[in-house]
């Protein structure tokens, strides 16, 4: 009698019993994909250790459900969407994949202490993303009683602007990329306008430009949720691979699934990585919550380590089945993956 190569599993979201094909044979198809912990778009290609779930996600929820909507959302918008070109794992060539919502840039003009919003373009220079600004003016606002920001492509309006907001034309404050193209673009477009002046404030000097304003989408959240999943699924595959198939986790789950969020708090983002140093390389932690009313497993992701996504996975006391608390590092510069102490991880506050 021949022994089937199948095992009947559950797939950990749509949990539905399904063929997983303990080894290879002719003929015969698992209806479970390999999955990486972390999205593999998020890693260089020469990556060698890479952890993956293998007979756990099925093929239906891991393309049709994952691969063709949240996970395509978070390699191409937001800050790790932007990321990916910067650390050289997306081609710039593919620029006009990424997708400019989600992110807010500022810049501080010489002379100026706060940052004001600022637009860019992000263009591939011989391979490597620059970001550069659209150049703007500062002009002071009699009306507003402070400088006001005109961009490049609207100094065709500052005449009717200087009487809404009575301007005064006679200073000028510029804000640029730092080079004397720059200056030039203005001084033609005020010229264009019948506003004559000799030289730029800014002397060339370029406005510093930071990362503002940060809102992931909802299909985002929803992503890095799965990769806080899958890294505990991981996790679990050494002491008892059931525990995420439970119940208990199926708030999580179906927020992944769907994005019907669970009640009470479950996510927050906080604008700091988990490794201590400012080095790119992503992170997990598994934690758990110890107070008696209000128990809970968290996991913790820092993309990049820039973001700490925080995710409640159970509010359940921490069980003997569970795996102990661990953080692990997704090195992208030796491109390998390896578990690192607790201590290595910055301080993050608690429910």
């Amino acid at each position: 009698m021949n022994q089937s190569p199948y095992e009947i599993r559950k797939c950990l979201y749509c949990l539905k019993p399904k063929n997983h094909l303990l080894r290879k044979k002719k003929g015969f198809k698992s209806d479970f994909t390999k999955e990486h912990v972390m999205h593999d778009a998020l890693l260089p290609r020469e990556f060698t250790d890479a952890p993956t779930l293998v007979g756990r996600i099925c093929g239906e929820c891991n393309t049709n459900n994952f691969g063709n909507t949240i996970d395509r959302e978070l390699t191409r918008s937001g800050y790790e969407g932007f990321q990916r070109y910067k650390a050289g794992i997306k081609p710039t060539s593919k620029l006009n994949e990424l997708k400019q919502g989600g992110l807010g840039f500022g810049v501080q003009p010489p002379g100026m202490d706060e940052y004001i919003p600022a637009n860019v373009i992000h263009k591939d220079d011989q391979g490597i993303l620059t970001t550069k600004i659209e150049p703007f003016l500062l002009v002071y606002s009699r009306r507003q009683g402070k400088k006001i920001q005109i961009k490049l492509s609207d100094i065709s309006t500052i005449n009717s602007l200087a009487q809404k907001e009575d301007l005064d034309l006679e200073q000028f404050t510029f804000g640029t990329n730092g080079s004397e193209a720059d200056d030039q673009k203005l001084i033609s477009a005020l010229k264009a306008q019948g506003i004559d002046i000799l030289a730029s404030i800014s002397e060339t000097q370029p406005s510093a430009l930071l990362i503002t304003e940060y809102a992931p989408s909802s299909e985002m959240i929803r992503a890095l949720a799965k990769i806080a999943f899958n890294y505990f699924a991981l996790i679990c595959e050494k002491t008892e691979p059931s525990v995420p198939l439970m119940s208990d986790f199926d708030e999580i789950r179906e927020f992944i699934k769907s994005g019907t969020e669970p009640a009470g708090v479950f996510f927050i983002m906080q604008g700091a990585g988990l490794l201590r140093g400012n080095v790119g390389d992503h992170s997990a932690v598994l934690k758990y919550s110890d107070d008696s009313s209000a128990p809970a497993v968290i996991v913790q992701v820092s993309i990049f380590n820039c973001f700490t996504y925080s995710f409640v996975l159970s509010r359940q006391p921490r069980s003997a089945n569970f795996p102990e608390p661990q953080a692990h590092k997704w090195d992208l510069k030796k491109k390998r993956f390896g578990r690192i102490p607790l201590n290595l991880l910055i301080p993050t506050s608690e429910r």
